[in-house]
């Protein structure tokens, strides 16, 4: 993708099990630079939801959606196949799924709990939902929402999804956002 490492996902039995739970969330940025091969299968991009209304996710539904949530809340954006820029945010009032920057219909959201250790590439209450296509970066922040436009921004630049093209510069996230 662009030139870039990438890791391929299958759709069949490829994920990440993560060594920490979310904890109390009162706001999180989950952000993943991937190039899906279809609309039509649910693909977890990552977990930490203990059951199915408790906890975060970000996923891609089969009805070509991606799928942000906070136990209840539920907010959703369109997506096409090819390598795109995804961000789930929950700011401490406001949910909102985005690709390539662009914002769906916030809703209101809520602060969560979960205990159970996160996933990336599968649904984290049982081993399904396998994305197919290729990942080349996952960042997961529990207090960073503010900083959405700029992260982006970041990611964009280094893999060059959605313009400006990429200028080889790798400014490392986590010494720029921690």
């Amino acid at each position: 993708e662009n030139g870039n490492p990438a890791l391929y996902f299958d759709g069949n039995s490829d994920y990440y099990q993560l060594s920490y739970s979310q904890g109390t969330l009162s706001s999180f940025l989950y952000t993943a630079v991937f190039a899906p091969i279809n609309t039509t299968t649910l693909q977890g991009i990552v977990d930490f939801r203990d059951a199915n209304d408790d906890g975060s996710r970000l996923l891609l539904t089969s009805a070509g959606e991606v799928f942000v949530s906070t136990n209840a809340a539920d907010a959703t954006t369109t997506y096409t196949t090819g390598q795109q820029l995804f961000t789930g945010v929950y700011d401490g009032a406001n949910l909102t799924a985005y690709v390539d920057g662009v914002g769906g219909t916030s809703i209101s959201g809520v602060d969560t709990n979960a205990t159970r250790n996160g996933r990336i590439g599968s649904d984290n209450n049982s081993l399904q939902f396998y994305p197919t296509g290729n990942m080349q970066e996952v960042i997961l922040y529990f207090n960073q929402s503010s900083n959405r436009t700029g992260i982006e921004s970041n990611i964009n630049t280094y893999y060059d999804i959605y313009g400006t093209g990429n200028t080889g510069v790798n400014t490392p996230l986590l010494d720029t956002y921690s």
